[in-house]
């Protein structure tokens, strides 16, 4: 092995332990609040017959990027609180692959991580309830990063 290859998966290795740290401490710290988010608008409006919730927490990427009105996500992820509520608008990309966009404090955060869209996809589409907000609001270098907490009643 070369040195570079060593050097590069000893640092993929520490990469994946503190992100691997980073999920325990979001989810010791994750609490719900009762605000609920329309995704999809059936689901809100449907009786609730079960009490099983399932939960999933997410990352939100592409947020350093600019929304088409200019207003940039940064500015955007700056503002928001553990608790504040959160939108979830799925979309189909050029490519008919589904994504999930993440709206909260009045614009486009970012989108769930492509890799996890299409098996939320399928619990939201069997969802008579669904409640999505804000879990974690990192900041490291004047870079800030949002975690979504997404809970679902079927």
């Amino acid at each position: 092995m070369s040195d570079p290859f060593v050097l590069l998966a000893g640092s993929a290795l520490i990469l994946i332990g503190v992100f691997g740290l980073i999920e325990v401490a979001i989810r010791s710290r994750h609490r719900l609040v009762s605000r609920k988010a329309v995704l999809p608008e059936e689901a809100v409006t449907a009786p609730i017959t079960e009490i099983e919730e399932s939960h999933v927490e997410l990352s939100v990427v592409r947020d350093r990027e600019t929304n088409p009105d200019g207003q940039p996500r940064q500015e955007i992820i700056r503002t928001l609180k553990v608790g504040d509520p959160v939108v979830l608008v799925p979309e189909v990309a050029d490519a008919g692959e589904h994504e999930i966009r993440v709206v909260a404090g009045g614009g486009t955060i970012g989108y769930l991580p492509p890799n996890r869209v299409r098996a939320l996809v399928e619990m939201l589409a069997a969802a008579v309830s669904v409640r999505s907000e804000i879990s974690y609001v990192a900041e490291a270098d004047d870079v800030f990063s949002a975690w979504v907490t997404v809970a679902v009643r079927s």
